[in-house]
This record gives structure tokens, C-alpha cells and sequence, in this order.
């Protein structure tokens, strides 16, 4: 049996420039919105196996929680959630999420899950590409799918709602990490073709420190963006709040397609 899994990593904008006040008012609120979607699109979130992240979580998703349901189902109403969230909150509270799903080796550790997995969503996450998709634009909810599920899903038109002209091809180049990504915005508020984003010149990409610039204002990318999830001391988050240490692990291992 293979140990790949999906692996779904969420990090908030603007985590690092918050009052620590209002640091366990945002995990509410995200953890809500997740529960919320996953609910909503028929999908077990209780069985994830989720680790905390300081600005997000990263989630290793067990093999009965189908793919194309996770990206198709969960995804729009996870950005419908959020813009709930956003009209019943103050401007301090207000959420604006990055997203990205791999499928990939995730293997459990004493301070979470490690592998290539882990990184590599993580990478996606912390990415250039989504960090600007969602500083251009006015959605709540940017998404980055790496390579191989956007190859087996979207491409492959395995899901009934989504079309491979609704995402953006792009390189990710963040440290070690060189690889394709597709960027979609699920709300459809803004056609991701339309916006424009620069790539750094090729000496900028390993140096960059993680932190984006919106309106005079320091964005933490966070350590998703930095290193190594198997370097997390990473706190479960229960109710909102990042409690401890503790992990969850959940599911067993995934055999797909043969691997």
C-alpha cells in the first residue's frame, strides 16, 4: 500500500500583521469556514488528519474523502464560507485565504506529517504566483492545484463543474522547490487569466524572505512558505485555537491507480 495522500494546506494573509488578540478570533473563524465547506460538500473533516501552522493549518486528507469532490465541492463553498465569515466581521477579522492541494507522499512524524508531500504543498502555498493572485484581486479565496492533480482531475475531466481553462498555469520556484502549479479562483469574482503577475528575475527566487507588501503592510507568508512541515512544532487546532503538540492522525494508506 502507497503512503501518498491529498494533502490540503490553507494559510491566512496578514496573520503576522494582527494583534495577538486577535490571533485565536481568526482560527475560529477559519476553522468554522472549513468545517462549514467540508460539511456542506459531504465530506468526513472530522477524519483529516490536521495540524496547526500559526497562520494555518495543513490538513492530510484519508483515502475515503474522494479528489474530485474535495476540489469541485469543497472548494467553492470553503470561499463561500469565507465570504460569509467576512460580512458578519470586523475589518480586523476579515479573512483572505491561500490555498493548495498536492497529492503526494505524507508520512507521520513526531512534530507532524513529513515527506515530499508536506513540503511540497506547502511550497505551493507559500508561493509567489498565489501570494500575488491574491493581493490582485478581490477574492477571499486564491487556490493553487499542483501539477499532478490538476493533470488527474481537472485535465482529465474526472470533475462535472470545472474546465482546464479555469486555471492559470505557472512556475513555482521557491528554494529547493521548481515545479508547475495551476492557479483557479473558485468564486469566480475575477478570471485569474486577467490579472497580472510578475516573476522575479532568476537570483530573486531563493532569496526571498516570505513576505509580501499589501498597502504599506508586512504579509507572513508563515513557515508554511519557509520550511519543512517536518520542522513544524506544529499545534493541533481544536475549536479555533492551536492547543499543543499533539497531532491527529487519521486513515490508513492510499493505493492509487496502481502505485
Amino acid at each position: 500500500m502507497s503512503p501518498r495522500r491529498l494533502l490540503v494546506a490553507v494559510d491566512v494573509q496578514g496573520y503576522g500583521t494582527r494583534t495577538g488578540g486577535m490571533h485565536s478570533a481568526l482560527h475560529r473563524g477559519l476553522l468554522d469556514a472549513l468545517n462549514l465547506a467540508a460539511d456542506s460538500a459531504g465530506l468526513d473533516r472530522p477524519a483529516w488528519s490536521r495540524q496547526g501552522t500559526g497562520d494555518g493549518e495543513l490538513a492530510v486528507l484519508p483515502v475515503t474523502e474522494p479528489e474530485t469532490q474535495v476540489i469541485e465541492s469543497f472548494l467553492p463553498r470553503f470561499a463561500g464560507a469565507l465570504r460569509g465569515h467576512n460580512q458578519l466581521s470586523s475589518a480586523e477579522a476579515q479573512l483572505r485565504v491561500r490555498l493548495a492541494v498536492h497529492y503526494g507522499v505524507a508520512l507521520p512524524g513526531p512534530f507532524g506529517h513529513t515527506g515530499a508531500g508536506p513540503v511540497v504543498v506547502a511550497r505551493l502555498c507559500g508561493s509567489r504566483p498565489l501570494r500575488q493572485v491574491l493581493k490582485a484581486s478581490r477574492t477571499n479565496l486564491a487556490v493553487i492545484l499542483s501539477d499532478r492533480v490538476f493533470t488527474d482531475t481537472v485535465s482529465e475531466q474526472l470533475t462535472d463543474s470545472l474546465e482546464p481553462r479555469q486555471f492559470r498555469k505557472v512556475r513555482v520556484r521557491e528554494k529547493e522547490f521548481d515545479a508547475d502549479g495551476w492557479l483557479w479562483i473558485p468564486d469566480g469574482s475575477t478570471n485569474v487569466h486577467d490579472l497580472v503577475l510578475d516573476d522575479p528575475p532568476d537570483d530573486e527566487h531563493d532569496e526571498h524572505d516570505g513576505h509580501d507588501t499589501v498597502q504599506g503592510q508586512p504579509e507572513a507568508c508563515g513557515e508554511s512558505g519557509r520550511e519543512t512541515w517536518s520542522s513544524f512544532r506544529g499545534a493541533t487546532i481544536t475549536g479555533g485555537v492551536a492547543i499543543g503538540r499533539d497531532q491527529h492522525h487519521h486513515g490508513g494508506n492510499h493505493e492509487r491507480r496502481g502505485e
